[in-house]
C-alpha cells in the first residue's frame, strides 16, 4: 500500500478517555494530528491545513498505514490501538481497541459532536490531552483528513510534556 498523505511534522497525538460502547468501561482513545501536509488524488497533490498557523491543526482519520514510529509512540498510550477491519468504514484502519473487545470507529471519535476528538466547547476540549511527537520532516501515511476542531483542542487541551512518549527530538 503506498502512501496518499504526506503530513508536515509537528505530529500531534491526542489522548482521552470514553465509556467503550459495549461494556462501559473507560478506555483511553488516542488520534494523530498535524498542522498540515499534501494529499494525492486522482494523481493531483493538494495542499492542506496551514503551516504557518501552528494553532490550529486537522485530524488523520481513518488512518490505513503510518510510520512505524508514529505507530510505536501511539501504543505507548493506547495498546490497543490497531488495525482492524471496519463493516461501517467497508475498510481496515488503525483504531481504538477495549479489553472487551470492541472498538471504538473514527466515525464515532471525530463525527460525533462532543465526543472524542470533536469538542464543541472548551471544557470538552479540555478533556483532551495532546504532545507534540519529536519527528521531523515530512512523514507518509495512508489516511483522511478532517479539519474543524484542531484550534479548540490545541486551545484549550492539556498539552503534555514533548517526551512523554517516543524518545528524544531526532
Amino acid at each position: 500500500m503506498s502512501p496518499n498523505l504526506k503530513a508536515n511534522c509537528p505530529i500531534y497525538l491526542l489522548s482521552t478517555t470514553l465509556p467503550c460502547w459495549k461494556c462501559g468501561r473507560e478506555q483511553t482513545v488516542i488520534a494523530l494530528a498535524v498542522h498540515s501536509g499534501v494529499t494525492v488524488e486522482d494523481g493531483e497533490e493538494l495542499e492542506f491545513g496551514d503551516p504557518a498557523d501552528q494553532s490550529d491543526s486537522v485530524m488523520l482519520t481513518y488512518i490505513e498505514m503510518l510510520p512505524s514510529e508514529v505507530l510505536t509512540a501511539a501504543v505507548e498510550i493506547n495498546p490497543r490501538f490497531e488495525r482492524r477491519s471496519s463493516k461501517t468504514a467497508d475498510t481496515a484502519y488503525y483504531c481504538n481497541g477495549c479489553d472487551c473487545g470492541a472498538f471504538a470507529g473514527d466515525h464515532y471519535l471525530f463525527s460525533d459532536p462532543g465526543e472524542g476528538f470533536f469538542p464543541t466547547t472548551a471544557e470538552e476540549a479540555a478533556r483532551i490531552h495532546y504532545q507534540r511527537l519529536p519527528f521531523k520532516g515530512v512523514m507518509p501515511f495512508n489516511a483522511s483528513w478532517s479539519h474543524g476542531t484542531g484550534r479548540l483542542i490545541l486551545g484549550h487541551g492539556q498539552r503534555e510534556p514533548a517526551d512523554v512518549v517516543g524518545g528524544a527530538d531526532q
